[in-house]
């Protein structure tokens, strides 16, 4: 029996290709992708409660008529103590 060429030549190698090797650089992609819609939903979301919570919220000249009126009455109290000194005024 004798061996052709082609029989005894050497086998060619292929390039490695790693099977779904393209499938996990699109999964990165989707997880990604998923991540970032999750954090966007999640703050946009935080961003309209705050917005409706200010809209709810007493306005601020109100909250400082309170304030002052509260820096009133306390003024008032401390000058209807009889054992309370002023000094310098």
């Amino acid at each position: 029996m004798t061996l052709t060429p082609p029989e005894t030549a050497r086998i060619e190698s292929e390039p490695f290709q790693r099977p779904g090797g393209d499938l996990w650089r699109w999964l990165v992609l989707l997880g990604m992708a998923a991540l970032w819609l999750e954090w966007w939903l999640y703050y946009s979301g935080r961003e309209n409660r705050r917005a409706m919570e200010m809209r709810t919220a007493p306005v601020d000249v109100d909250l400082q008529n309170a304030e002052l009126e509260l820096d009133r009455a306390a003024e008032e109290s401390e000058d209807r103590k009889p054992n309370f000194v002023r000094l310098g005024g």
